[in-house]
């Protein structure tokens, strides 16, 4: 487990955010139970402004070992001109209707992401038997969705 701490200092008053991110154990996941893009409610945080962008080079899913997890592994770039403080890969599930089940988020590896680096990034939802299909985007830890392109579906995504 890792916990990673905020401390927010504003004047006499002091506020302390800690996120739980959750380090699994490397398993070997199943092959991948996606494919068609869901419908129905997304949880992705709204687009960012900013100039930052991202490709998704590769990703798969599947319930872990144990069985408590589904778990998405995979590889993103910052094809952006600046460097990525805390970017957080989003992880949507969805049902075989297309609904949204649950959704999970995790930092990358790599932290900063610098330009034109690659980082791996491994995300675990509690394990649902309705789960179907998934979606990956990427944002900052505090902030909007970043752009991206999808290289794994070779087709550009928000």
């Amino acid at each position: 487990m890792k916990f990673v701490s905020v401390v927010l200092l504003a004047g006499l008053c002091m506020t302390v955010v800690v996120y739980y991110v959750a380090c699994l154990p490397a398993a070997n996941v199943a092959q991948s139970v996606l494919a068609a893009s869901p419908k129905g409610t997304d949880r992705s945080p709204p687009k960012s402004s900013s100039s930052d962008h991202v490709a998704l080079l590769s990703m798969r899913g599947g319930q872990s070992d144990g069985g408590e997890y589904f778990v998405v592994k995979g590889i993103v770039k910052n094809v952006g001109e600046k460097s990525i403080d805390h970017l957080t890969a989003l992880v949507n599930v969805y049902d075989k209707n297309g609904d949204l089940i649950t959704y999970e988020s995790a930092l990358v590896e790599y932290v900063p992401l610098l330009p034109s680096q690659e980082s791996p990034f491994t995300v675990g939802v509690r394990w649902n038997p309705a789960i179907h299909t998934y979606a990956v985007t990427f944002k900052r830890l505090m902030g909007g969705q970043i752009a991206m392109d999808d290289l794994t579906a070779g087709k550009k995504a928000r």
